[in-house]
């Protein structure tokens, strides 16, 4: 089952790739599922590599899979530590999972099923709801974004960086890059 859900990984990554530009190039070690995960997560570093680590959910739920697993996977294309993750990334890869439901041909009950659960998680809410301001489609804009500053992080953004992109509301640029961990305003 683990070298299924691999392949999967480098399928949804590479539709990331196409969306929002090159990975950086550090390795991708795999997923992995835990019994004592509770919530997925990118772990790794430069040198040794990145692994994602999927919630025990995801062994018998393939919905569960694809959106732990999709969202984890943008990550991995900016890599960067917890605490310095802002809204604007964790935006991206919130309305992302959502994408590859879809491209997955999951009804829409079973997407708005889980878009329902962003009501318990605020601050995914906040994120994916920015995202949602950037028009016409957010994924040109951030792909252009890591084109334009291919040596720049998302979480080392500026909004001197954001103002350059028209698409942009300014009135939610300051928020966009919002450390995502250390924001209380939207607990």
């Amino acid at each position: 089952m683990v070298h299924d859900w691999n392949k999967l990984a480098i399928d949804i990554l590479k539709v990331a790739e196409e969306k929002f530009g090159k990975r950086n190039p550090a390795k991708f070690n795999g997923l992995e599922c835990w019994f004592t995960q509770t919530q997925p997560e990118l772990c790794g570093d430069s040198i040794e590599g990145y692994t994602i680590y999927l919630s025990e959910s995801t062994l018998e739920s393939f919905p569960n899979l694809l959106f732990e697993c999709s969202h984890e996977l943008v990550h991995l294309l900016f890599p960067t530590t917890k605490e310095q993750v802002n809204f604007l990334e964790e935006g991206i890869a919130t309305s992302f999972q959502f994408e590859m439901l879809d491209r997955y041909n999951f009804q829409p009950h079973v997407i708005n099923a889980y878009k329902l659960t962003l009501n318990d998680n605020p601050k995914y809410k906040k994120a994916y709801e920015l995202i949602q301001w950037i028009k016409p489609d957010y994924s040109i804009v951030i792909k252009q974004i890591r084109e334009d500053y291919p040596d720049i992080l998302l979480s080392d953004l500026t909004i001197e960086h954001l103002k350059k992109y028209p698409s942009i509301p300014k009135s939610i640029i300051s928020d966009l890059l919002r450390k995502f961990n250390t924001d209380e305003s939207s607990s």
